[in-house]
């Protein structure tokens, strides 16, 4: 662990490659995902980022120069800005998801050093009361209409990671809705097991096809869909 919190601290691009070879290699969810990146061009967009570990999953496909990162706890931004700070193909926007136009509540949890010398719990809520000494902050907001616009279709393949702690069924709601301008989107979703089968079922019903279930996490799923647009 020692280790791991030097390499963070002193060669933070270097930890990302080092936790993005380790995501790679324990996470089933994250090997098929690369296997479709590997493929073809496609865009990226990172809903939930966290420290970046599957935008950096796509730069290393080669197959991508267009990927937007969405995080909405601005100590993980600075660390996403760090990172990424000479990558012209990534933008970082601090903002949280949401299809509402106004500025939305967000509640950072108290910044806490853990094993890797990462000074954030990383987690936050647009609900609140997780933490203790957690505060308050105003944040814009996107909805994947806005992200989708951002990207302007250069190719014909969207991918989407959607990791939003418990909102995932307003991003589905959304999505389900909209016609994309993309021959084939696939997506990667953790959803909480309390809303999985009614957010499973509006995917399903709206076209989306399941080709991958996740190993159960704690309270969570990811799971993999894909949908073909005209």
């Amino acid at each position: 662990m020692k280790i791991a919190r030097f390499l963070n601290r002193f060669f933070p691009v270097l930890f990302i490659w080092i936790k993005t070879i380790y995501l790679i290699s324990t996470r089933p969810e994250a090997r098929y995902l690369f296997k479709k990146m590997k493929k073809e061009k496609f865009e990226f967009i990172d809903i939930g980022s966290f420290h970046g570990v599957y935008a950096q999953l796509a730069i290393i496909s080669k197959n991508t120069k267009d990927i937007l990162c969405i995080e909405a706890n601005p100590n993980n931004i600075i660390y996403l800005k760090e990172i990424f700070l000479n990558n012209r193909y990534i933008k970082v926007i601090n903002c949280i998801y949401s299809n509402k136009r106004s500025q939305n509540q967000f509640f950072i949890p108290p910044i806490e050093k853990n094993q890797y010398g990462i000074y954030s719990h990383g987690l936050g809520s647009a609900i609140g009361g997780r933490f203790k000494n957690e505060k308050m902050i105003s944040l814009d907001s996107r909805s994947i209409e806005q992200l989708v616009y951002e990207l302007r279709g250069k190719t014909s393949h969207l991918i989407i990671k959607v990791d939003i702690e418990g909102s995932e069924d307003e991003f589905v709601e959304d999505i389900i809705s909209l016609k994309l301008p993309y021959g084939l989107v696939t997506l990667l979703i953790e959803i909480t097991n309390r809303k999985s089968k009614e957010i499973l079922n509006c995917l399903e019903t709206n076209g989306f096809v399941k080709v991958f279930a996740g190993d159960a996490y704690e309270n969570t799923r990811d799971y993999i869909f894909e949908k073909k647009y005209n």
